[in-house]
């Protein structure tokens, strides 16, 4: 019950900052308030922040001049989106993101929601306009079957392209209420399996190059003290990535 009224004093107050257009360090605080109510997410949004450095980093360089050319703050813009990319998660019922097991339809169709939320949330803010733009896609799927727009290819923003590969290798390779964490010699074959369909080649490519001791090194931060890239897993786990 506390941890509800926590998630729920942490949603009015975001509606508040959008209201009076508070500083960007209230927007930090709320952002850091959602994660620090769930041990399972502390540190979540940093090692996304940090993988998809990372993966811009590795990118052909012709990939990465072109998005330099669009946004020269690209990395910064990208860091801030980041931040915020599971601001949205406020508005679901904490019963639904920590339930120890599959979700029903109903259920998932209110965890879809979360893109959407933060979106109508930062967008009307100056400041976080851009991040609101680059963090709205990051459940989108290469093949279009992704949320909240069902975006194809390209037509995802290559920030989001990069956000999804760095969010769904930090969701599978930490401990969750409803499953342990899976080993990195796992996830990047399930990340591997699903080039094409759910993620970019070109991004998957570059995320494969970045040296290991680099990605052990994300992996620590915030992490609860849990080595992922040994941890064994149960038989049976489920691959929620919301």
């Amino acid at each position: 019950r506390t941890l509800e009224m926590h998630r729920q004093e942490s949603a009015l107050a975001a509606e508040i900052a959008v209201k009076q257009e508070l500083s960007d360090e209230a927007i930090q605080l709320i952002t850091g308030s959602i994660e620090a109510n769930d041990k399972y997410t502390k540190g979540h949004s940093v090692r996304v922040a940090h993988y998809g450095l990372q993966i811009f980093k590795y990118l052909d360089p012709q990939i990465r001049q072109d998005i330099l050319n669009k946004d020269p703050d690209f990395e910064d813009n990208f860091d801030n989106a980041c931040k915020v990319h599971d601001m949205g998660k406020i508005g679901i019922p904490s019963r639904i993101l920590k339930k120890p097991g599959k979700l029903t339809a109903e259920e998932y169709a209110f965890v879809k929601k979360h893109p959407m939320i933060m979106y109508n949330l930062l967008s009307k803010l100056k400041n976080w306009e851009r991040a609101a733009n680059y963090a709205v896609g990051h459940h989108e799927k290469y093949d279009g079957t992704g949320y909240p727009h069902g975006l194809r290819g390209r037509e995802i923003p290559i920030s989001s392209r990069i956000m999804a590969v760095g969010d769904v290798f930090d969701a599978l390779t930490s401990q969750r209420a409803y499953r342990d964490p899976w080993s990195i010699e796992k996830t990047i074959t399930i990340i591997q399996k699903d080039t094409g369909s759910h993620f970019d080649r070109n991004i998957v490519d570059a995320f494969l190059t970045i040296p290991m001791d680099v990605v052990k090194g994300i992996m620590a931060m915030e992490n609860y003290d849990q080595d992922a890239s040994t941890q064994p897993h149960s038989g049976k786990i489920e691959k929620r990535t919301d």
